[in-house]
């Protein structure tokens, strides 16, 4: 899996090497690094496998910017550690970002911990060898295979050449000639996805989630913000102060949700402000204030507190991962280390003056995001519901 995101997939080496870093489960929002240098790996040995990829590795180090070099020095890392079979050697894996940029601070897993995860392949990868599939689908994966190179999982498989084949051999006379696929079935078929059970009785809790009256795949699968689905009860958050961040199960309401249970409501999924207030003893649900006309058969008893109005931005000195933006003037998202970014000051700013101020000791310094400076909040709407005049903004002149 690791190999087929920065290799032709006819260059993944088929060795034990390859076989132990496809074992490494990463999740799933942090990705390969990119390999600039491609190289025919097939039939190497593990020895001559390190070699060749240390040699593409250095001769990218000499001409490639530094966030480059330091991806290339992970590949070889990684490589060294499956091929010497060292089952308590860490890998570590960055996501990919725009050169002098970075996303996520890089996740650590070790080779011992990753034998415990499943070894199937995920839609679209390589299960030439894995020869099972993720679930998925109305009826499960199959592993298909194309050629003696490259599977992949799929629902179905149609024999031949399939539309948008880029892959293939040119002939005698120069034209090209897209591989062919022979659809051979290799493993047994996966379960269906979550999406496939339309009762909640029939969705598997093991492996899904009940959430907006649907059977959908657990929050902790989807890789990254902009997948992460707040319209089935997911946000983008972090378990733990200064942790990283990652798709979790929201444990507060969005409007129109019952709150009864919860008794809170999410800043993040549209209830900032908001409230609990109960119908009667079996249905509450989540709004700026209850009464009126149209509330007359509600008790509109609160439930727990308002929830808090989000800054979309970290205070000096937290975490940044969850939103990539800090607080305060002069204050840039900046990673530590490798496990750790936070809003650190680099520019000491006054109305005369900035002043660039230099990094404490042991942070890398990779930028992330900027500070925030000011900003208009929009005015509420001809009928909206407004916070009232109890909060003013002001400025203090020190």
């Amino acid at each position: 899996q690791a190999c087929s995101r920065f290799c032709d997939h006819r260059a993944v080496p088929s060795l034990a090497a390859s076989a132990a870093l496809r074992r490494v489960q990463v999740a799933p929002h942090f990705a390969m690094p990119t390999m600039s240098t491609k190289a025919d790996f097939h039939g190497l040995s593990p020895a001559d496998l390190e070699s060749e990829v240390a040699e593409a590795s250095t001769q990218e180090d000499v001409a490639a910017p530094a966030p480059v070099r330091r991806r290339g020095r992970l590949i070889v890392a990684g490589l060294a550690a499956a091929a010497a079979g060292t089952a308590a050697a860490t890998v570590m894996l960055s996501r990919s970002a725009p050169t002098g940029s970075t996303h996520d601070v890089a996740a650590m897993v070790t080779l011992e911990e990753a034998d415990k995860a499943p070894v199937c392949s995920a839609e679209g990868q390589n299960c030439l060898e894995t020869k099972c599939c993720w679930p998925g689908g109305k009826k499960g994966m199959q592993c298909y295979a194309k050629d003696k190179f490259w599977a992949s999982c799929s629902e179905t498989c149609k024999k031949g050449v399939h539309p948008g084949e880029k892959h293939g051999t040119y002939d005698q006379y120069g034209t090209f000639q897209p591989d062919k696929w022979s659809c051979e079935e290799l493993g047994e078929r996966s379960e269906p996805g979550c999406e496939a059970f339309e009762k909640e009785g029939d969705c598997p809790t093991e492996r899904c989630a009940w959430r907006a009256g649907k059977c959908n795949k657990p929050c902790w699968q989807f890789p990254d913000k902009a997948s992460c689905p707040g319209d089935i009860g997911c946000i983008w958050d972090t378990k733990e102060d200064n942790g990283p961040a990652q798709c979790l199960e929201d444990p507060c309401a969005s409007p129109g949700e019952d709150c009864t249970k919860s008794t809170c409501c999410s800043s993040q999924r549209g209830a900032a402000g908001f409230a609990c207030f109960a119908k009667h003893e079996t249905y509450a649900t989540c709004m700026p204030s209850c009464g009126g006309d149209d509330k007359k058969d509600w008790s509109c008893k609160q439930l727990g507190n308002v929830s808090r109005f989000e800054p979309g931005c970290a205070w000096a000195g937290k975490s940044c991962a969850k939103d990539q933006l800090c607080c305060n003037i002069g204050f840039n998202c900046l990673v530590k280390d490798d496990t750790f970014m936070g809003c650190q000051q680099t520019v000491e700013q006054s109305t005369w003056f900035a002043k660039k101020i230099p990094l404490p000791a042991g942070w890398k310094g990779t930028f992330v995001g900027p500070g925030r400076t000011e900003y208009s909040v929009p005015a509420a709407g001809e009928g909206e519901a407004v916070s009232g005049t109890a909060l003013y903004c002001f400025m203090a002149i020190l």
